[in-house]
């Protein structure tokens, strides 16, 4: 190892390691494997074997072999990197425990979408070590961890992930970024299932609409528009049927103004369906037999 570390080559390395981090919040985990590989060749010969950064390299080595079912090159990635921290560290450090419980949760995988939510984990607990809790890679990272904690029934973590990630994204990006907006409609959906978090998320998501609203009379654009469909979808899952009706209302204002960008058949439909939705909540108390087929005439007249 070289005594003078050159920063210009740190600093490279830093951004190839961004790059293959965005790499593998995309989903392209080949790609992604492939770099690391390469990074973590060029940090032991900059830095050494131990070093904090080319420990958190073999983390996301194993990180990308789960997420490509390769079970049991991601164990013995970790085993090493657990086998490092001990020594370094000290078995009872914060990053050794984590450590462990990676490697645990490798061994205990019992298919993909396990080892998908320990890889996601894995590559979280990096970039927040790294970048810190706040940092939009990380937060995309937590978003996705959230998702994959879903698919594996981890419904309670899932959703409050979701809701916190939702409020570091609006207080680090502001209300008018699709990040924002998309962990809003995630956490809707959570809560949609995880009855005790409806009225929370319902609360949550009125209070947004209403300082997100614009004020200078100009129409949302399409892809806002199709995301504020979504939140007014998920409030009227939630019952929530007042402020959907607001938000899905002033879109169909949006929509039928002179200077709206050219009409979307479709949207508009898929709004006053929303909208008749939300006033059978309003009229009836819940959505349960919204959408059934109405019961037969029985005169036989109907149709």
């Amino acid at each position: 190892m070289s005594e003078h570390l050159d920063e210009v080559d740190l600093d490279y390395l830093a951004q190839r390691e961004a790059e293959a981090d965005g790499l593998a919040l995309d989903g392209v985990h080949v790609l992604a494997l492939s770099e690391y590989e390469l990074l973590l060749h060029d940090r032991e010969d900059l830095q050494g074997r131990e070093h904090p950064a080319t420990i958190a390299l073999m983390e996301r080595v194993a990180a990308s072999h789960a997420a490509l079912g390769q079970s049991r090159d991601a164990r013995s990635v970790m085993r090493e990197v657990v086998g490092i921290r001990r020594r370094r560290d000290g078995a009872a450090h914060l990053d050794t425990r984590a450590a462990k419980g990676h490697l645990a949760a490798l061994r205990a995988s019992r298919d993909q979408g396990m080892a998908d939510a320990t890889a996601s984990e894995i590559l979280w607990n990096c970039l927040r070590r790294e970048r810190g809790a706040d940092d939009p890679m990380t937060l995309t990272a937590a978003h996705d961890l959230a998702r994959q904690l879903w698919v594996v029934d981890e419904e309670d973590r899932a959703a409050d992930m979701l809701e916190e990630t939702f409020g570091a994204r609006r207080r680090v990006l502001g209300d008018d970024d699709p990040a924002t907006w998309e962990s809003l409609i995630a956490f809707l959906d959570a809560a949609h299932l995880v009855g005790s978090r409806g009225p929370r998320a319902g609360d949550l998501a009125e209070e947004f609409l209403l300082a997100a609203r614009r004020t200078d009379g100009a129409p949302p654009d399409p892809d806002r528009m199709d995301a504020m469909v979504a939140v007014g979808t998920g409030l009227c899952s939630l019952g929530q049927w007042h402020p959907a009706k607001v938000v899905l209302e002033s879109l169909l204002a949006g929509l039928d103004a002179p200077d709206a960008v050219p009409p979307r058949r479709s949207l508009r439909a898929e709004v006053l369906l929303e909208l008749d939705r939300a006033e059978h909540i309003r009229v009836h108390g819940d959505s349960d037999a919204w959408d059934e087929d109405p019961p037969p005439d029985p005169t036989g007249r109907a149709g």
